[in-house]
């Protein structure tokens, strides 16, 4: 089983008999090397032919320098994106707008690192995804990224890193779109894309996607409110859902409940998907 599970994702099949024992006192390696005969070989599993074992011996000796460079993590387009690297290019990148924010000009921030409708109408359809990693505030950062980093290193390590960026991106997206669609409906009584002194930006619609994903495969896990407070992570995600729908009422908060709200939709519809096996 050892054996089979190794060469799953292979390009190529290799038959060989090799008895338990060795696997268990030499290895599967070892353990091939020590026929001495012939391999199968095939780099498809409609052809397959006898080769010299010289082929058979220079590719595992390929596989296994590879599979001790790589180890055990999940890896994918070639180690680029595994979850470690993934998560932290995440945070990299929302510091590093924040120091913009502070080293630039804000006009220029707030023109191309928040969305609003005057955005959109004016052709600037990237500030719904770069305000994603947009916080001016120190607070606003640190909160979104001790989420980010607590969080996604769960589901990173689960999904893969790939799969993590896919979620952030899309629960950031999707929670910009409820907002600017709440944004457009209260502004009926002004022209479309008239410029306001509200602006839409910040990694918490992403953040969301990422908590809720992780409280619905661990309903009935622990989570330390405030790092102190011992909660039922099923009653913390509720209580989060509460205060953002709470929030949509409050005409003078200044948070985006809208694109919590949105966020949190993104992560229940991944959940779904990934049960129904989509993807």
């Amino acid at each position: 089983l050892a054996g089979r599970g190794f060469y799953a994702n292979s390009n190529v099949n290799v038959n060989v008999n090799v008895s338990v024992g060795e696997l268990g006192t030499r290895g599967l390696f070892d353990a091939l090397r020590s026929r001495g005969r012939q391999v199968m070989v095939s780099s498809s599993p409609l052809f397959r032919q006898r080769q010299p074992e010289r082929f058979a011996s220079n590719a595992l000796k390929n596989w296994r320098r590879s599979y001790y460079e790589l180890g055990n993590r999940r890896l994918s387009f070639r180690g680029v994106m595994n979850d470690e690297t993934v998560l932290y290019t995440l945070i990299g990148i929302n510091a590093a707008v924040f120091m913009g924010w502070q080293a630039l000009n804000s006009s220029f921030m707030l023109k191309h690192f928040a969305f609003s409708t005057e955005s959109i109408r004016n052709l600037r359809p990237w500030t719904l995804v770069t305000s994603i990693f947009s916080q001016f505030d120190f607070s606003h950062l640190a909160v979104n990224m001790l989420g980010l980093f607590f969080w996604g290193r769960e589901i990173g390590r689960m999904l893969g890193g790939t799969r993590l960026l896919g979620l952030y991106l899309a629960g950031g997206l999707v929670g910009n779109l409820v907002q600017l669609g709440l944004s457009y409906s209260k502004e009926s009584q002004y022209r479309w894309g008239q410029p306001r002194a509200t602006y839409g930006l910040g990694a918490s619609g992403a953040v969301n996607s990422i908590v809720t994903l992780s409280i619905l495969f661990n309903p009935k896990s622990t989570v330390l409110l405030y790092f102190v407070i011992p909660v039922p992570a099923a009653l913390l995600g509720l209580g989060f859902i509460l205060r953002d729908f709470a929030g949509l009422y409050d005409t003078s908060s200044q948070v985006s409940h809208a694109g919590h709200l949105g966020g949190a939709a993104a992560g229940l519809i991944y959940w779904l998907l990934l049960r129904r096996r989509v993807f």
